[in-house]
């Protein structure tokens, strides 16, 4: 008896890695906010006083992205206002 590829076509030979994203913590070890804030401290001490600022400004950024993004939607699902 021989085997055969049987129904395979070349395409499913170059099968990309599906995207894996941790949320449970098994891949990556540690916390990440931990480890960007122990790289920071090794490469600047001082920038241990700017980090609360730096935070905040992060925490703003993205509340204003998410709230700009909730506009757009509801504006264009909720209210099924049209482009023009």
């Amino acid at each position: 008896m021989r085997s055969e590829r049987v129904g395979r076509t070349t395409d499913e030979a170059h099968v990309e890695p599906p995207l894996v994203v941790d949320v449970d913590g098994s891949l990556i070890g540690g916390d990440l906010l931990i480890e960007g804030i122990a790289r920071l401290l090794s490469a600047s001490p001082l920038g241990l006083f700017a980090l609360p600022f730096r935070l905040y400004a992060a925490m703003a950024a993205g509340t204003l992205a998410g709230l700009i993004a909730k506009y757009v939607l509801d504006r264009r699902f909720v209210f099924r206002e049209r482009a023009a």
